[in-house]
């Protein structure tokens, strides 16, 4: 008996071939287009990304002051790369005339009633905003001592080395530095330098209070003993003596 011979395997996708033969050219082409449309877009995007990271980047906020426990500092930096130019700073809820009033909060205002022509990468613009002291009248709490407002909305308009100019706002409030808190270890720099001012003061407390009893004892002295020193105390000042040791007893 013959035996049958094996069929040919047909490709599955033979068909489909065979009906886009006639379209082959039309299909490259149109591979070549998404290509080229996928390579453009893949370098505008890096283009974008250059920009964005050589661009300026100006913000506003509130800083401790380097040099004051008590007051604290208004600053526009720009944290970006390349300079900031026609930098324009504005207020809500502006300055008022009342609040101008005060020499460092018109300061500060002046200071933004023009644009800045330029604020190179890592420069930035510093005023005191806010600027406490103690009054009686509030349980011995810091108060602002300035005119300037607890909550301000600050926003910032700039160029940066092209056309295109960039924009932001940023709500500050004065709570974000009050409530800061702090701990300082005595064996630290500045618990250091707190110990040292303490034992000065307490020494020139103690100077001041012995000058006072020196000037009270020689008051006391007579005058023509003070005129002789070298004559042996008179009778009087003896008997003073005792009186005069005891105002120079410790803890008095």
């Amino acid at each position: 008996m013959t035996p049958s011979p094996t069929p040919t395997p047909v490709a599955p996708l033979a068909p489909l071939v065979d009906a886009l033969a006639p379209y082959t050219d039309v299909i490259s082409a149109f591979a070549a287009i998404i290509t080229a449309v996928i390579a453009v877009v893949a370098l505008a995007s890096t283009a974008r990304d250059s920009r964005e990271r050589s661009r300026p980047l100006v913000m506003a906020l509130f800083r401790e002051a380097e040099h004051s426990d008590s007051s604290f500092e208004f600053v526009v930096r720009n944290y970006g790369t390349s300079a900031a130019r026609d930098l324009t700073v504005t207020f809500d809820p502006p300055f008022s005339e009342e609040q101008r009033q005060d020499g460092l909060t018109d300061t500060l205002a002046k200071r933004y009633d023009r644009a800045t022509p330029i604020l190179p990468p890592g420069s930035e613009l510093t005023n005191v905003w806010w600027a406490g002291g103690v009054t009686t009248t509030s349980h011995n709490e810091l108060v602002n001592h300035m005119k300037t407002p607890d909550e301000v909305t600050v926003s910032v308009s700039y160029k940066g080395n092209r056309w295109r100019r960039y924009s932001d706002t940023f709500t500050l409030h004065v709570d974000a530095i009050k409530l800061t808190t702090t701990s300082v270890s005595s064996t630290s720099m500045p618990g250091r330098m707190k110990t040292l001012a303490e034992s000065a003061k307490k020494i020139a407390d103690e100077l001041r209070a012995t000058n006072r009893q020196l000037r009270e004892i020689e008051r006391r002295l007579p005058s023509e003993d003070r005129e002789n020193e070298d004559a042996p105390p008179s009778p009087k000042v003896r008997r003073s003596i005792p009186e005069l040791l005891a105002m120079l007893r410790p803890g008095r």
